[in-house]
């Protein structure tokens, strides 16, 4: 996956799983970009999301641990447990947000290594029996995109 940051700088990502029995994430910065730093971890699970903004990557493993990490592969936070595994999740800018599976809401303030709500559940603000799994799935989509867009706000 190559992934631009910066219109000056640009970097690599890539994730192996099960290669040898070991499971990681790799680095690779072009020669503009971070003089060419490449870094890499392991996880004792197989990764199965990736995202980042243009400062953090975070990976998300099967095991549900989760690694913050800068462009330098440096932790942001210590890798940490949620409940189950995301449908959603989103990093921006100081905070990210994570709905699991089970539909539980997760917001931590990265700068401050905070948790701002911690496995509250957000299944009653959905009809599920009313809905299909698509709708449900839009109700879920906006409601993240509202929380962000008051993420300045005081409560948060």
């Amino acid at each position: 996956m190559q992934v631009a940051v910066t219109p000056n700088s640009s970097f690599q990502l890539e994730v192996r799983n099960g290669v040898k029995g070991s499971n990681w994430m790799k680095c690779e910065h072009e020669p503009s970009s971070l003089q060419g730093l490449c870094w890499s971890i392991s996880t004792d699970a197989p990764i199965s999301v990736v995202a980042g903004d243009g400062s953090r990557i975070v990976a998300v493993c099967e095991d549900t641990t989760v690694h913050v990490l800068d462009l330098k592969g440096r932790y942001v936070l210590p890798p940490f447990l949620i409940p189950s595994l995301p449908t959603k999740f989103c990093l921006n800018g100081a905070y990210l947000l994570i709905v699991t599976v089970k539909g539980t809401l997760h917001v931590w303030n990265i700068l401050s290594n905070k948790s701002i709500i911690k496995s509250q559940s957000i299944l009653s603000l959905f009809n599920l029996t009313s809905t299909g799994r698509g709708e449900t799935l839009r109700q879920v989509s906006s409601f993240i995109k509202f929380l962000l867009a008051f993420r300045d706000a005081s409560f948060l």
